[in-house]
């Protein structure tokens, strides 16, 4: 890594305020063009890539050239490596599989709120040292140690999301009875949709009396009142719909209809040995636990080879007349945890019983997505039937209902294994997986770098293997998937093995042993890359 030489930079610093003081300020600048061309030349070559890469991203890779420098001046654009991007106006730039923005996590490192002031009163934007850094949901300094940040209080203002153009746009749909093909750039809800939680009748009747049309609803025994999904008045936008649905009903939970997507990332690895990464039992041999286990997924074939015979129940969680969704990434799912021992690929946990809910359909777009209605009825199910660990191989945003279903979860000492979400280092963070009360997975290959697209931040648990990950296909033929949600399922099996193991402890003591059998990657304790670190299941199945 190139090194800045900051004495220089002090140096020119203390001339530029001695030279303020003695001349002022319009003098100063003056110098400061002069006297910082020596800095801008070692500031430059600092924004180069890492060619150790030490961070674990893999990024050090011949695949994943670093993204080209950037500049306001004169000589502003330069190219990237293989695979990075090119640089942009105004500072440096960065491509897919290059350097992002010149940011850090927050690890309690200090900067000298003196030195930036300096900084951002005297230098441009590219030739400053004191970066802001990106914080994911800042956790308190006491918490438990696999507790998530709380979460903030939620306002009254919808979820938007910003266009490439820089705008913002309403959030599409897609399912239904309502057949309206969503927006192009990956809509986060459907379109003039609303979902609410613990409402009367009198505030349904309400509701209907100002024009939201009820599209489904339905009794929540163990989340409590009733769940319904309205569309909103002809007359008013999404937005405008949601506030006037909580004014109608101010005691109930009501919030967009998100919808949430499988963890699945692009196929671009050979087989790797993932079971032995994290100590689990190899064919011919098996972990013969006999536990329980719940999934929501999309659908999954029942007559697939590698699920015949197995204690499989498949409930129809879809809503309305919808399609159904494709069934690779449920069949793949349910088979790698729980498919025949003797399979194509032996099931991690052959011998559990998993009631596993297809609460995905087929949006007009050809997309699988399920959205919050039918992810918290199926949570709601899943509860019901007294599972208390339950895999959630989906990413989505951040939802009121959804967080109120996590907190049940959490309070019921029912343990929630979500996947991280592969939208890429910079990215926000995935939900429900970012939530206090679920355990977030990220995924790493055989090499133990992580995933290149998997998210970031300070709300990542542990790591499991999610790279190149063999997988049951159509017949029996296998493939290779990789993404946060193929490497889910190796927490799950261990958090139900621990339960088997350790009867009496609760689910914050399951996690804080999983956290104590971690093997630690990238930086010392837990980070934003690895949580605590890898998966090490150790006498789990013994």
């Amino acid at each position: 890594m190139a090194i800045v030489n900051r004495n220089c930079g002090s140096s020119v610093r203390n001339a530029v305020w001695l030279a303020a003081i003695l001349l002022g300020l319009p003098w100063a600048l003056a110098i400061l063009d002069v006297g910082l061309e020596g800095k801008l030349q070692l500031t430059t070559s600092a924004l180069a890539q890492d060619a150790d890469d030490d961070d674990g991203d893999g990024d050090d890779d011949d695949d994943g050239g670093g993204g080209g420098g950037g500049g306001g001046g004169p000589g502003g654009g330069g190219g990237g490596g293989p695979g990075g991007g090119g640089g942009g106006g105004g500072g440096p730039g960065a491509g897919p599989g290059g350097a992002d923005e010149v940011t850090d996590f927050d690890d309690g490192e200090n900067i000298d709120p003196r030195d930036c002031f300096e900084e951002n009163m005297l230098l441009p934007s590219w030739l400053r040292d004191c970066e802001r850094r990106r914080v994911v949901r800042q956790r308190a300094a006491q918490q438990p140690a696999i507790a998530k940040p709380p979460r903030q209080p939620a306002t009254a203002a919808p979820t938007r999301t910003l266009s490439p153009a820089g705008g913002t746009r309403e959030a599409a749909f897609s399912p239904g009875q309502i057949d309206i093909s969503p927006a192009q750039d990956e809509p986060d809800a459907l379109r003039r949709e609303l979902v609410l939680l613990d409402v009367s009748e009198q505030e349904i009747a309400a509701l209907e009396a100002r024009g939201f049309v009820i599209l489904q609803r339905a009794p929540q025994r163990v989340l409590g009142g009733t769940l319904i999904r309205v569309r909103v008045p002809a007359d008013t936008t999404t937005p405008q719909g949601l506030s006037i649905a909580r004014q109608i009903a101010p005691g109930a939970l009501a919030d967009l209809n998100h919808i949430y997507r499988p963890g699945q990332g692009a196929c671009n690895s050979p087989a790797c040995r993932q079971r032995e990464l994290v100590g689990w039992p190899k064919a011919p041999e098996a972990c013969l636990l006999e536990a329980q286990l719940g999934v929501i997924d999309t659908s999954i074939d029942r007559a697939h080879p590698a699920l015949a015979g197995q204690n499989i129940e498949i409930i129809n969680g879809i809503s309305g007349n919808r399609r159904a969704s494709s069934t690779a990434h449920g069949t793949a799912i349910a088979a790698l945890l729980a498919g025949r021992a003797d399979g194509q690929v032996p099931g991690l946990l052959p011998r559990a019983t998993v009631v596993a809910i297809e609460a995905f359909h087929q949006a007009a777009s050809g997309d699988d997505i399920a959205d919050t209605y039918d992810i918290v009825r199926a949570l709601d199910t899943l509860f019901t039937r007294g599972l208390s660990t339950i895999n959630l191989s989906l990413t989505g945003p951040d939802n009121q209902l959804l967080a109120r279903a996590v907190d049940v979860a959490r309070g019921k000492d029912i343990v929630l294994v979500a996947s991280a979400g592969n939208q890429g280092p910079t990215a926000e963070p995935a939900f429900p997986a970012a939530y206090d009360g679920a355990v977030a997975v990220t995924a790493v290959g055989a090499d133990l770098r992580v995933y290149r697209r998997a998210n970031r931040g300070n709300y990542i648990d542990l790591a499991g293997p999610g790279v190149g990950v063999e997988v049951v296909s159509a017949g029996r033929a296998t493939r290779f998937e990789t993404g946060t949600s193929f490497a889910t399922p190796f927490i799950t099996v261990a958090v139900v093995g621990l339960r088997k193991r350790l009867p009496q402890a609760s689910s914050s003591d399951i996690l804080a042993e999983l956290q104590r059998r971690a093997s630690d990657l990238g930086r010392p304790g837990r980070d934003a890359v690895f949580g605590w670190g890898l998966l090490q299941a150790g006498d789990v199945c013994q």
